[in-house]
């Protein structure tokens, strides 16, 4: 990075800081762009939420939840009334010290998606964060919108590893990358995918590319248990969590790669 930028040692910090800021963002999503597509994953569109704040978005999206009629303010802060939609608690848009909160974020977020011609806006979400389906689906709702049409929520299963809860803190983990390097994920296909708003969940299923194909249903069995093994993968009491042995191409449903 001083090879790239030889005089940034030589700026006041807080401008050498924001240089390295900037930099350190680009190689870290540098880095998840590989990782994804090793993994088989292309994205669109990489969106940051710094631009909702650079182009005005974020007040954008208070005054049109204004001019629905659904916010109000009280304790010196600025709320959204989305308990009218199912919410478990109105939410707090704007801070008493006037900074817009992560909530305020949501919404514009949303409104974007819909302003750049999206008819529904999906959101995939961990199995801990099934508290934002309600709050998701209100913040359509307080757009004027039908969020049984423009909002789907897909929550995740998690799983667990051998060697005990992943942590960052603890720097107990197992990178994507460090998975693919053993020859078991290639490719990842959801299995019908369940809204949280019926209280399901969605199935990974993990699977390999290119394999061989005259598998026996025996064998192909035996190859799951010997990489659960290997690797330690639990279902988190979820039966579509799969890890495949990488000798194999067609799972007992007979899906194609």
């Amino acid at each position: 990075m001083v090879a790239a930028e030889p005089t940034v040692l030589d700026q006041p910090e807080d401008k050498a800081l924001d240089v390295f800021r900037q930099e350190g963002v680009a190689l870290m999503l540098a880095s998840i762009r590989r990782s994804l597509a090793d993994f088989g994953v292309e994205f669109d569109v990489y969106f940051s939420e710094r631009t909702l704040h650079d182009n005005g978005e974020i007040e954008l999206a208070v005054t049109r939840l204004r001019e629905q009629g659904h916010v109000y303010e009280a304790d010196g802060a600025v709320w959204l009334r989305t308990t009218d939609f199912g919410d478990d608690k109105d939410r707090v848009v704007v801070r008493s010290d006037g900074r817009p909160t992560y909530f305020n974020a949501d919404c514009a977020y949303y409104l974007d998606k819909r302003e750049r011609g999206a008819d529904r806006a999906i959101f995939l979400l961990g199995a801990d964060h099934h508290g934002y389906v309600g709050r998701l689906r209100a913040i359509a709702a307080c757009f004027g919108d039908d969020p049984d049409e423009t909002v789907e929520v897909i929550i995740g299963q998690l799983v667990t590893l051998g060697g005990g809860r992943m942590s960052r803190r603890a720097g107990n983990l197992v990178l994507l990358d460090e998975v693919g390097a053993r020859g078991v994920v290639v490719q990842v296909r959801l299995i019908p995918a369940v809204l949280a708003k019926e209280g399901g969940g969605v199935g990974v299923e993990v699977r390999p590319v290119g394999l061989e194909q005259d598998v026996g249903r025996q064998r192909h069995r035996a190859g799951l248990r010997r990489l659960d093994a290997e690797l330690g993968v639990v279902g988190a009491g979820h039966p579509d969590v799969q890890v495949h042995d990488p000798r194999c191409q067609v799972d007992d449903a007979g899906a194609a790669p």
